[in-house]
């Protein structure tokens, strides 16, 4: 067994000699891949990253092939997935479970309750703002759901159906000046901000993450048919994530 494993050893080493490294980065700069090439393949340890830089996968390759232990990581820098390969064929794959069976069910829950209230709702108003990014043009719907969070609207948008929280900002003198528009992936994340269940089942167990936020200016906001906009000082633009943590 020991031979084996030290001629196993001896293969990787020839395998990388003469390899090249090779780096791919996101238009922001921050790393996307790295890893070693030899004769146009890829050989060693190979990493991908998210676009704010955190590890996502990490393992090696054999003659252009994944082989052996994969390890996939949260943007949380928690790991959650093991894979393992033979030759490029995953022969085993371990999960880490983020969540209690209790919060499981809970989010469950709420995702089919608000999916249910809120998709396809098209007759409850609307926000149509329009906004310039570099001098070109461009413009978001929301339709209205009917549900509130305090000062909040929730909604869905109209292009990519996914949810959102439209939050309208009024001055002393009752002027709306400024739109805050947190956007959600999916069902599953906004139940983690507007669900109070969800919230207690499966405390200590998530984090909020913020993956961007943007300042738009010169905007218009059409809010329910109105001819006339509303001119906005500054729409602001968020995304939010979900992440789990381990217990």
């Amino acid at each position: 067994m020991k031979n084996i494993l030290l001629f196993l050893t001896f293969i990787l080493l020839i395998s990388k000699m003469n390899a090249q490294e090779h780096k791919e980065y996101f238009e922001n700069g921050n790393l996307k891949v790295s890893g070693l090439l030899k004769d146009n393949k890829k050989v060693g340890e190979w990493k991908t990253f998210y676009k704010n830089g955190k590890l996502k996968y990490k393992g090696e390759y054999f003659n252009d092939k994944k082989d052996g232990e994969w390890e996939e990581y949260h943007e949380n820098e928690k790991l959650i997935t093991i894979f393992k390969y033979e030759k490029g064929v995953e022969i085993s794959k371990k999960e880490r479970p983020l969540f209690t069976d209790k919060c499981r069910a809970t989010v469950k829950s709420a995702i089919e309750f608000y999916k249910n209230k809120m998709a396809n709702v098209t007759d409850k108003g609307y926000a149509y703002v329009e906004f310039k990014i570099d001098h070109m043009k461009l413009s978001e719907h929301f339709n209205y759901s009917g549900y509130n969070i305090g000062n909040a609207k929730l909604a869905v948008s109209k292009y990519g159906g996914n949810p959102v929280i439209v939050n309208q900002k009024y001055n002393d003198e009752g002027k709306l000046y400024r739109i805050d528009i947190i956007q959600f992936d999916d069902y599953h994340d906004i139940v983690f901000i507007i669900e109070q269940m969800v919230k207690e089942n499966c405390e200590g167990q998530y984090e909020i993450y913020h993956t961007s936020e943007e300042l738009y200016l010169d905007e218009k906001l059409f809010n329910n048919n109105q001819e006339v906009p509303y001119d906005l000082d500054e729409v602001i633009m968020r995304n939010i994530h979900i992440l789990g943590v381990e217990d």
